[in-house]
């Protein structure tokens, strides 16, 4: 380093001759001397550089502004002293002076003192935590109908690689009764291929979410994708993605290689819509590391009665969509098949579904999986109601109402005894993901 050159780019006074001392701090180069200096507001002192001659270093000597290159004696009134090199013992005075030495069997140990006797000391260990995720980023690619998901450094665009360029991540002890914790370092290029025809358990033309996680291999971290969160104060067991086009569920989580009871660590999220599910042709949409809000807000509320549906005769039909957000629902509405919504990821969801009837006592609920859609609610699998109800008089409305846990890939349904048909927007289904 041209340390001269550097001060003058730095635009520092350049005189022919020193000034009086006085201005504390004042910092100036001497074109006749050659030296940088400095005042102390006492007296001027000259800043010693390493490569100087070493007969300005003599013991003895006043400056205060030393860098030693390795050789001679080191002056006992150096304010700061960076030494890399030498042989020599080192002494209390060395470290009084903030000296940082190098000797032999102590290369990258600190100098310390009490005042009377000088010690070599390790210095602290990078600090690590449980939640470290360290220049750490993410990319998604698209490319012959297959998905790759790739760990980057924190550019998102380049691969990991050794020292300070390594990504890092804390995973949950693989023991289970354990409260420790290991950091593990990715050094090279880490990616999971999504292979063509594997729909994850995605639907064509919605746009849904991929969890992107990391698995603890025993040591060495892999990279895992699932449309479902998974508990990373936990362990999983992962499915191999097969190569084939055969990751189709929407709640396994899916590695390159079968894992069994490996810590597993959430990184991040893609946000896809394909127009056939498995056919990976358009571009992810959003790519997310964490933070991120593990449960975004989905809802969806429709109203007004619309009848049912012409085959599921069972199942009601509405006509205005109230509101409609979020990822964890699927709605769709249709004449034949009546109205559905489909559990896109494992949650706890609340809802409530309110109806009537012009002529009297009628009977209605929510079903979730049922293949009995011409079925009364009351006459269908009792594994398959959800909440049942009735309304007793006419022209009145009865409402049920349920909480509870859905897994990815089932379906509710507005299911009735067929005969509803109150119009009015009083009726009316929501169902929003609260876990």
């Amino acid at each position: 380093m041209n340390v001269f050159g550097q001060l003058i780019r730095a635009a520092l006074e350049s005189l022919g001759a020193d000034p009086a001392a006085g201005t504390r701090g004042r910092v100036w180069y001497n074109t006749a001397d050659s030296q940088p200096k400095l005042d102390n507001g006492a007296a001027v002192k000259k800043i010693l550089i390493e490569g100087q001659a070493r007969t300005d270093l003599a013991a003895g000597t006043a400056d205060h502004v030393l860098i030693n290159n390795g050789s001679g004696a080191m002056s006992s009134e150096a304010q700061l002293a960076i030494s890399r090199g030498g042989t020599g013992a080192a002494t209390a005075q060395d470290a009084r002076n903030a000296l940082l030495p190098t000797q032999t069997g102590h290369a990258s140990e600190f100098l310390t003192t009490d005042g009377t006797n000088a010690s070599w000391g390790n210095p602290p260990s990078a600090p690590t935590s449980s939640q470290e995720l360290s220049n750490l980023g993410l990319a998604a690619s698209v490319a012959a109908n297959a998905l790759t998901i790739a760990l980057k450094q924190s550019d998102g665009s380049t691969n990991p690689n050794t020292g300070s360029s390594a990504v890092k991540i804390g995973f949950r002890s693989s023991t289970i009764t354990s409260g420790a914790y290991n950091q593990r370092s990715v050094t090279g290029a880490l990616s999971l291929v999504i292979s063509s025809g594997s729909t994850l358990g995605h639907a064509d033309g919605v746009s849904q979410y991929i969890y992107v996680y990391a698995i603890d291999n025993a040591g060495t971290v892999e990279l895992a994708a699932s449309s479902s969160l998974y508990d990373d104060g936990t362990r999983v067991t992962t499915t191999a993605e097969g190569g084939a086009g055969g990751a189709d569920s929407s709640s396994a989580i899916y590695s390159t290689t079968a894992r069994t009871d490996v810590p597993v660590r959430l990184i991040g999220r893609l946000t896809s819509s394909q127009a056939t599910a498995g056919t990976w042709a358009s571009a992810i949409t959003q790519v997310s590391v964490v933070p991120f809000n593990s449960f975004p807000l989905s809802e969806v509320v429709v109203h007004t009665g619309n009848g049912h549906g012409s085959t599921n005769t069972a199942i009601r039909r509405f006509t205005t969509t109230q509101r409609n957000v979020g990822k964890s629902i699927t709605y769709a509405d249709s004449a034949t098949n009546g109205a559905s919504f489909t559990i896109n990821e494992n949650g706890i969801y609340a809802m409530s579904y309110s109806d009537s009837y012009s002529a009297g006592e009628v009977d209605f609920g929510i079903s979730v999986n049922s293949s009995q859609l011409t079925t009364e609610i009351w006459g269908i699998t009792a594994a398959d109601v959800v909440v049942y109800g009735e309304q007793v008089t006419a022209n009145r409305f009865g409402t049920v109402a349920a909480t509870r846990y859905f897994k990815a890939g089932d379906v509710v349904r507005p299911h009735t005894n067929k005969v509803p048909n109150v119009t009015t927007s009083l009726v009316k289904f929501t169902i929003k993901r609260i876990a």
